[in-house]
């Protein structure tokens, strides 16, 4: 029998709850953050007993910090979804809910393509599953669209089978709920990642000498990549800009790598671009320190961390024209509308010569950054809604 396993549900000890991270994937997003520091936290939170089933993705990255974990509580799966062990670990997930009993599974990356039989409450921050608009489906192939609404018709096939919700922002919700019918859904704000949280704020605004913009971001259509070649050819053309490079962090293994290198050749800008690859949040704290722009050409986000990691780290943003950035940045960033490569030159350009402007965007961005930089209540109100749900079920028994 496992630690805490008694033959009846007994409230007056420790809940267990299961954190379910099959679907967690390293270089897929922002998701794969939430759900390290998240599980990072819950190591020194004894208010429960915590149970945690995740990828092997995410074991290759942080098994390290689960070293210590009680026998019995830490389990490791293929990464999902995966047609070749799907059935291996669905079998596995069930015999570890029967063998654990817990009072509920917080699937922490969902859907993860698994049901449970106890109730499962999903975080889900996927803006193309519940709220894609058409400026974000006009970027895709045919192929994708095609692929896109059918794993949204999937997608929302399973967020149903969620007995309530965590999610980033009030649009989502909305979609959520419009989706599922199901109104039990818990809005709690994105914050600046645990790491970034001991970073000087006050360190000394360098303005180097070759200007260098940053676009933190996975190669996803929606990511907008596609406009940075364009706007360097501007910001050399038409605003006399030389002395620049835009700083991308796509994974050199990935076929858009070559892709996005040849729409720069193509143009003639490839002097002033540079892709590190893909970057953990240890190499990003260095990049961001060598860079001068925070640069977000995205066309659908749920509530991007990146924008909070540009405030943190003193660099003015420019950013697309919609209101999933203006709800996190309102005025500490520079608009643009979202496929003009003129007005995002422009913009790059007046801060590049306006040395007042960028002291008010940094300025701004660091008090805006104050509503986003408390992990420990971000923490904890999920913690207290996990736990919310638990008493409802005790009490309706």
């Amino acid at each position: 029998m496992l630690k805490g396993d008694t033959n009846e549900k007994n409230y007056t000890v420790r809940p267990k709850i299961i954190i379910n991270a099959v679907t967690t994937k390293q270089r897929s997003g922002g998701g794969f953050q939430i759900a390290s520091n998240f599980i990072a936290r819950t190591l020194t939170d004894e208010s429960a007993e915590w149970f945690y089933t995740v990828s092997q993705d995410f074991d290759d990255a942080c098994g390290k910090m689960m070293s210590e974990t009680d026998d019995g509580h830490y389990f490791v799966v293929p990464t999902q979804p995966d047609a070749k062990s799907y059935l291996d670990t669905r079998r596995r997930l069930k015999q570890i809910e029967n063998d654990v009993k817990p009072d509920l599974i917080y699937s922490i990356v969902a859907p993860s393509y698994f049901s449970f039989s106890q109730k499962e409450i999903m975080e889900h921050d996927n803006a193309w599953d519940t709220n894609m608009t058409r400026l974000a489906f006009s970027t895709l192939n045919l192929r994708q669209k095609c692929f896109f609404l059918a794993k949204g018709w999937l997608v929302r096939r399973l967020l149903r089978r969620a007995y309530g919700f965590f999610t980033q922002s009030e649009t989502v919700k909305n979609g959520i709920v419009k989706a599922t019918g199901n109104e039990r859904v818990k809005v709690i704000p994105n914050v600046l990642p645990l790491t970034f949280q001991t970073i000087d704020a006050e360190r000394e605004r360098i303005w180097h000498d070759t200007l260098s913009i940053v676009f933190v971001a996975a190669p996803s259509k929606h990511k907008n990549l596609s406009i940075i070649p364009e706007v360097a050819l501007r910001l050399r053309n038409e605003y006399g800009l030389s002395n620049f490079r835009f700083i991308v962090t796509i994974p050199k293994e990935n076929p858009y790598s070559k892709e996005f290198q040849l729409s720069a050749e193509r143009l003639s800008v490839e002097e002033h671009i540079e892709n590190v690859g893909f970057q953990t949040q240890e190499q990003l704290k260095a990049l961001y320190l060598r860079c001068d722009i925070g640069f977000f050409p995205s066309v659908l986000e749920t509530f991007s961390a990146t924008l909070l990691e540009y405030m943190k780290f003193r660099l003015p943003i420019v950013a697309t024209d919609l209101p999933f950035n203006r709800e996190v940045t309102l005025d500490a960033a520079l608009y643009f509308e979202p496929r003009n490569a003129k007005q995002a030159a422009e913009a790059i350009a007046r801060i590049a010569n306006d040395e007042d402007l960028r002291a008010q965007l940094i300025d701004k961005g660091l008090a805006r950054l104050r509503q986003y930089d408390d992990y420990e209540k971000n923490y904890q109100e999920k913690v207290d809604f996990l736990k919310q749900i638990i008493s409802e079920n005790n009490t309706n028994e």
